[in-house]
């Protein structure tokens, strides 16, 4: 769409001093595109007003229950209020960043904060369904005491990507490192039969010899740096 792939990089928007950490978006809309404000009107008319204000209701409810949930787990601490859609916390006993690697792992939606260092989990409609509060404790339970067992206690993607964050004074590096990633998203991938790079852009090639997929730090099931150590752990139990 642009004469000049330079003019590309003057379509993102950056944001490192956000205190959830690095922001970056393809347009300064960020996740408030048209299609967004488009399907959220067809759902306020779907639905009507008695409906907007049950859901409300739902997610408000859901929102203290698991904040409730949460303070009940040693080593856990909520950061700021749990008044609307939105659970904060922290742990004092694990990496929180591990915890959300594992937790994103399995499938859940959880975003890391940078200012304070903390966890972050949006409550949407489909978190107040029945059990699915229970399932999310179940697993975070899990994920802490797997990661209790590491010894030492490794960092994972989104750990040492967050702490590198902490550490670089120049935060212009951080949103050149943003840019970058962006582009790549925008970059023709070589046809299956290839391997050469020679199709990608600039900013492609440099992504791609920096060994960093276009989605950083998802991943399913257990994380690598989880497995790994479980599957040495179960061939030693055989011998």
């Amino acid at each position: 769409m642009y004469r000049e792939p330079a003019f590309l990089r003057h379509q993102f928007f950056t944001n490192s001093e956000w205190p959830g950490g690095c922001y970056a978006t393809p347009t300064m809309s960020g996740g408030r595109d048209g299609g967004a404000v488009a399907t959220a009107w067809a759902i306020m008319l779907r639905k009507g007003r008695d409906g907007y204000i049950n859901a409300c209701q739902r997610i408000v409810e859901g929102t203290r229950q698991l904040a409730y949930r949460l303070q009940g787990i040693e080593g856990i601490s909520i950061r700021g209020s749990a008044d609307l859609c939105v659970v904060s916390f922290t742990t004092s006993d694990v990496n929180v960043y591990n915890v959300i690697d594992f937790m994103v792992a399995k499938g859940w939606h959880i975003d890391p904060l940078l200012s304070p260092v903390a966890a972050r989990v949006p409550i949407t409609l489909s978190m107040c369904e029945d059990g699915v509060i229970d399932h999310f404790m179940d697993d975070l339970e899990v994920g802490i005491n797997n990661i209790k067992s590491m010894e030492p206690e490794k960092l994972g993607t989104t750990a040492s990507f967050y702490q590198m964050l902490r550490k670089v004074n120049d935060k212009t590096l951080v949103d050149e490192l943003s840019r970058i990633r962006l582009a790549a998203h925008y970059s023709i991938p070589p046809p299956s039969e290839r391997r050469s790079l020679r199709t990608l852009s600039v900013e492609g090639r440099k992504l791609s010899m920096m060994g960093t997929s276009g989605e950083m730090g998802k991943t399913r099931g257990t994380p690598t740096w989880i497995s790994k150590r479980e599957g040495s752990e179960e061939g030693g139990h055989q011998k």
